[in-house]
């Protein structure tokens, strides 16, 4: 119910209120229409009676009174009703108004009240569309094909009108559609590009409207792709003048299939006569090659090419393989050859022909087997030969004859070492073999392994030596380390035979080196090393030696190596007055070493100043006048927090230190004085040894000062990352 606007009146107990109202309710539905029952009337509050009329939009008009006697609470009077029936849209709903008034015009309240309701009309209800008709499909290519159809439907003021058409297919047979494409009410065709050659395809559609969705309708004939080539195509000669082809992975549709035939290698092509058995009764004389094609629905598909087959001849000569030049007596020997039948016959038995010592013999080897035993029991010479049978009844022609010996193999053994595990206590190390063969030795071969098989060394050996001095020069031989030294050789029957002997590296240490010490007029060490007296007569000589100094951190300095006895190092930067150790090592050509540590020290009452790429330049500066001084100075960073800590801030390192000394001298003569102005004028990079063994690498600020008739010289080094000096 819709109320319209109030009408009031009267004071007092007399006051009332009126006003018109609209109701709407739906009472009946068709497909295509609506039917509304409208009441139209009034509601009063309090006693009222006064003269009034209305009318309404759904039909009707009247006159009386607005009255009523209860003064409790509203009472509604129905003036008219009317059933309207609404037309229902095409494809949309819409909305209907209806109104009504009451007028009074007479009595206490005089006025008037509108009131209106609105629907909303439903359209029309439709049904299930009709689907397409005469559906078609048309092949444009093997990639796209044309669907068109026939429309089936009404406009929108019909039952069975569209909004879109779908397309559906199926590949390769009956099946569910898929959809493939859609496409607006009106339009006619759909063009499909997902083809492929070698297929089926069936394609039909359904139209989508506002009443549903139709099935898909009577399908259009199946289209077809070309035809796929066959994966392979065989031929076989079945008889003299008859071949038989099979094909392999044929396409899935085809309605017919081509044959041509070459007998000239392919150079020109002609129909073949091949039967729906595939079959060829009447094969051409010679090499015959075939080809095929699949046809479907017209459209042809790519040619696949056989094998060549000859008609039914003698084979020819078969191949040999698998004789070697020489076996052992006793030994397994096997022949195998290869049957060349070009008319495509298998193999129906071979015949085998030895020469032996003692005369010829033939075999017979039935069927299709393709290798025989070869006789070995009996010194000398062999020759071998086969021919094949096919279908032709004629025997083809014999192979070439293979050739081999049968002789005693060869024997050789090591004879130092004498048995497997043996310890060698230097290298080089001579290892000599012997060996016994009635056909002599045509080559010898030497090879290093370590214990796993692994190939260290190997090189040809002169075929009458015995003997192969194997040392460094052959591989870096590791002390307490097993391996295995192989020898091949071969006889001049051509058999060959391969020994092996494994032995253990064992080396003692060279005897103990001897090291001379001189301090130079640098304060710089120079050094010597000496071979050391044997203990033993199994000692090694040593073959050189490295001489090195032992750092603060345990660590050592190379000073020299590959030295040779008496050979001199240098040391341009030891320690002053602190102890410190050299270590001299003496290496054997095994590679083993021993060493000696001398412990020494450089005392001195100068502070040194060295510079120059190997440290080789320097100055002493004697008479220390007042001692010396140092500052040392790490880095941090500062910061403050708003946390407390009275206002004070919080320091972190930052793993950064300076040094900075201070020395003064006394420059004793002018010799001494001209010597502090080279270092002056020098660009101020030096090494600093004090007097208490301290050694830093630092950059010299430098000053001269005349003071009390004599000069003196002040050094302020500033410390800097240590680098050692260049060696040689």
């Amino acid at each position: 119910m819709a109320q319209g606007n109030w009408v009031q009146g009267g004071s007092g107990y007399r006051k009332y209120c009126w006003c018109a109202y609209v109701d709407v309710a739906e009472v009946g539905r068709t497909d295509t229409t609506v039917t509304y029952r409208v009441t139209h009337g009034y509601g009063t509050r309090y006693a009222i009676d006064c003269y009034a009329n209305g009318s309404s939009s759904a039909g009707g008009s009247w006159n009386g009174s607005v009255y009523s006697t209860n003064n409790s609470g509203w009472v509604w009077v129905q003036c008219t009703s009317r059933d309207v029936v609404l037309a229902r849209g095409n494809g949309d709903a819409y909305n209907h108004t209806f109104t009504g008034q009451i007028n009074v015009t007479g009595g206490f309240g005089n006025g008037t009240s509108n009131a209106s309701n609105t629907v909303t009309v439903p359209c029309r209800a439709y049904s299930t569309p009709h689907p397409p008709k005469n559906i078609r499909a048309e092949r444009l290519s093997d990639t796209s094909a044309k669907v068109s159809w026939d429309t089936d439907y009404t406009g929108l003021n019909g039952d069975y009108p569209w909004s879109t058409v779908t397309v559906g297919v199926v590949k390769n047979g009956p099946g569910k559609f898929t959809d493939v494409g859609t496409v607006s009410w009106d339009t006619t065709s759909h063009t499909y590009n997902g083809l492929e050659p070698g297929c089926m395809y069936i394609f039909s559609a359904k139209a989508t409207g506002p009443g549903g969705t139709s099935d898909y309708g009577v399908s259009a004939p199946a289209i077809y792709t070309t035809p796929t080539a066959l994966g392979m195509l065989e031929a076989v000669k079945a008889e003299a003048a008859k071949v038989v082809l099979r094909g392999h992975d044929a396409p899935a549709f085809v309605d017919s299939w081509e044959f041509q035939l070459t007998t000239d290698g392919g150079k020109t092509w002609v129909d073949a006569d091949v039967s729906a058995s595939w079959e060829d009764e009447e094969a051409p004389a010679g090499t015959v090659r075939y080809r095929a094609r699949a046809v479907k629905s017209g459209l042809k598909g790519p040619w696949t090419e056989s094998n060549e087959v000859t008609t039914i001849c003698p084979p020819l000569a078969p191949s040999i393989r698998g004789v070697r030049a020489a076996y052992a007596t006793g030994s397994t020997a096997t022949l195998e050859w290869v049957p060349n039948h070009p008319d495509g016959s298998a193999q129906a038995s071979a015949e085998v022909q030895i020469t032996t010592p003692a005369g010829t013999t033939a075999t017979t080897v039935e069927g299709s087997a393709t290798s025989l035993k070869l006789p070995t029991d009996v010194k000398g010479m062999y020759t071998v030969r086969v021919r094949t049978k096919g279908l032709d009844e004629d025997w083809g022609a014999w192979s070439s004859a293979a050739a081999y010996t049968v002789a005693d193999a060869p024997q050789a053994f090591f004879t130092d070492p004498a048995a497997d595990g043996a310890t060698l206590r230097a290298v080089p190390h001579t290892f000599t073999w012997k060996v016994a063969d009635e056909t002599g030795v045509s080559r010898q071969y030497l090879s290093l392994c370590d214990i796993r098989g692994n190939l260290l060394w190997s090189g040809a050996v002169d075929k009458d030596a015995r003997s192969f001095r194997l040392g460094y020069a052959q591989h870096a031989f590791v002390n307490f380390t097993p391996y295995r030294v192989m020898l091949t050789v071969t006889a001049g029957s051509s058999l060959s035979v391969t020994v092996s002997r494994s032995f253990r590296t064992d080396w003692a240490p060279p005897a103990k080196p001897s090291l001379n010490i001189f301090v130079d007029e640098r304060l710089g060490c120079q050094l010597s090393a000496f071979p050391g007296k044997a203990d033993s007569d199994d000692t090694p000589e040593t073959s050189h030696f490295t001489v090195s100094r032992v750092l603060p951190d345990g660590s050592t300095l190379q000073l020299g190596s590959h030295l040779a006895a008496g050979e001199g190092a240098s040391d341009p930067l030891p320690p002053l007055n602190s102890e410190f150790e050299y270590v001299a090592v003496a290496y054997a050509a095994t590679g083993v070493s021993t060493a000696t540590r001398v412990k020494t020290t450089v005392a001195s009452r100068a502070v040194a100043l060295n510079w120059g790429a190997g440290a080789e330049r320097s100055w002493l500066g004697r008479y220390l006048k007042k001692g010396s001084s140092r500052k040392v100075t790490h880095g941090y960073k500062m910061l403050h927090f708003a946390d407390g800590g009275e206002g004070l801030p919080v320091s972190y390192g930052i793993n950064e230190r300076d040094v900075k000394d201070s020395m003064d001298f006394l420059l004793l003569d002018e010799e001494d004085y001209k010597s502090f102005l080279e270092i002056m004028n020098t660009a101020g990079r030096f090494w600093v040894r004090d007097l208490h063994g301290e050694r830093f690498r630092a950059r010299l600020s430098c000053g001269v000062k005349r003071s009390d008739g004599a000069w003196v010289a002040s050094c302020d080094p500033t410390w800097e990352t240590w680098e050692e000096p260049a060696n040689g």
